[in-house]
């Protein structure tokens, strides 16, 4: 509920291309010069990443092809196949791609029991993976605390946005909301987990250097 929220609202209604939205992005675009996101559907996201995509910005044949390929994964898959093919496949940050992976990395426990709050957490981190272990923040903060608060400031907007979506599209009453509303400035940070000692510490980097150049090198198959 949370991801389709934030990421897709109107998933269970198209059939694989959200005109709408598509329409709204080329308006903003071409008319009023300005950057446009949001037009692409879970099944747009999944046929980007199934041609190795993700991570760089497509071209406007590719964001075609993503079309078209969207349209014939809809016709050949259930939307909760859909659905779950795409929780399997971002990338969060230390180290974990998928939300069951994220959800022990983070919190230690599994999906199926995390509360409204922290599965908003989650999936604000799918636009800005390892955002709360990063040591660099959006502005020039040289400090190390500066940085820590600057980001954190960023993952308490990034929640309260997708819980907002989630009250809008009516997946939260008014009660639930309050409540995670609650807890994510009372006890958010307290629940998230120390990041481990091993080698994703610096995943976010990690992560940059493989999607620059899995392209080039073989990255992917290990080693």
């Amino acid at each position: 509920e949370a991801v389709i929220a934030s990421e897709d609202k109107s998933f269970y209604q198209h059939s694989g291309v959200d005109m709408a939205a598509i329409v709204r992005a080329a308006f903003r675009q071409f008319i009023l010069h300005e950057s446009s996101s949001g037009a692409s559907t879970l099944s747009m996201q999944v046929a980007k990443e199934l041609r190795g995509g993700t991570g760089r910005r497509s071209t406007s044949k590719e964001k075609v092809q993503d079309i078209i390929t969207a349209l014939r994964i809809e016709r050949a898959y259930a939307k909760e196949q859909i659905l779950l093919r795409y929780l399997n496949m971002p990338y969060f940050g230390r180290g974990q791609y998928g939300v069951e992976a994220a959800s022990r990395a983070y919190f230690g426990k599994p999906s199926a029991v995390l509360t409204a709050h922290q599965a908003a957490f989650l999936v604000s981190l799918i636009n800005k993976p390892a955002l709360p272990d990063r040591s660099f923040a959006r502005s020039d903060l040289k400090q190390a605390t500066e940085v820590v608060e600057s980001n954190w400031s960023d993952v308490l907007s990034g929640t309260r946005r997708v819980l907002e979506r989630m009250r809008e599209d009516g997946y939260l009453n008014r009660e639930a909301f309050a409540k995670a509303s609650d807890a994510l400035d009372s006890s958010l940070r307290y629940e998230v987990v120390p990041r481990s000692n091993g080698c994703a510490v610096k995943d976010y980097f990690l992560e940059y250097v493989r999607v620059s150049y899995k392209d080039r090198l073989p990255l992917n198959t290990g080693g």
